[in-house]
């Protein structure tokens, strides 16, 4: 309510894309405190906050998959300047985190610099919105892609990091962001770009075949895991 008010300190305009980053945001304070060891004994359960951490940060990522949409959502409103400074600090925090695992492992590392290229996104989007609109607008197609790719290795790098950390819902989570996207991305290209429904078909068999494989590896990865705990 307070974020819908315009006379609110919190106040996020009247787009989509600040709301993503607010998600991003607070998903991504709570994905961290339910992984801190101290914090734990203060919070309900850090397995339930840290899972919905991953949720929400998720959740405004898949958002900002949409932003070659940008241009039908014109901003008469825009959010206070208190979300691009906390983003700001996020990134600095992810990318000093990333830094400091560099030499526990790479897979933490991947995940914190994955999670720290989509807040860069989301402090682009909140501090220039009308900029990056017209960026968009011109590169719609480009800037898309672009942020697809940064959706799909968060979705790998979660699913490397909950091997490497013997976490299955991890791995879960990241195959099923994995296949979300896919198949979310599918039907935003192709349902516009076809003139035929031959490619359509085409385009459905592929898509069934990555799910497949998808679904085989996660198989996969799991009996790794259950054996070598076992």
């Amino acid at each position: 309510m307070e974020s819908a008010a315009t006379d609110s300190w919190i106040y996020l305009g009247n787009l989509l894309w600040p709301y993503a980053g607010a998600a991003i945001l607070l998903g991504g304070v709570l994905f961290f405190v339910g992984q801190w060891p101290r914090v734990r004994p203060l919070v309900w359960s850090g397995k339930v906050v840290e899972a919905l951490g991953l949720l929400l940060f998720a959740a405004g990522a898949y958002l900002l998959g949409f932003l070659r949409q940008a241009r039908l959502f014109p901003a008469e409103h825009l959010a206070k300047p208190w979300l691009p400074i906390a983003l700001l600090v996020a990134l600095v925090l992810l990318c000093g985190g990333a830094l400091r695992r560099v030499g526990k492992g790479l897979g933490g590392s991947a995940l914190l610099l994955s999670m720290a290229a989509m807040t860069l996104v989301a402090l682009a989007v909140t501090l220039a919105p009308e900029t990056f609109h017209g960026i968009v607008r011109r590169w719609d197609l480009f800037v898309a892609v672009l942020l697809w790719l940064l959706q799909i290795a968060f979705a790998l790098c979660l699913v490397w990091a909950g091997v490497l950390v013997e976490r299955p819902g991890w791995v879960n989570f990241g195959a099923f962001l994995f296949a979300l996207q896919v198949v979310t991305r599918y039907v935003d290209l192709f349902t516009t770009m076809l003139d035929t429904g031959l490619l359509f078909v085409i385009g459905g068999v592929v898509l069934l075949g990555v799910g497949y494989l998808t679904e085989r590896k996660r198989r996969q990865l799991l009996t790794v895991m259950a054996a070598g705990r076992g």
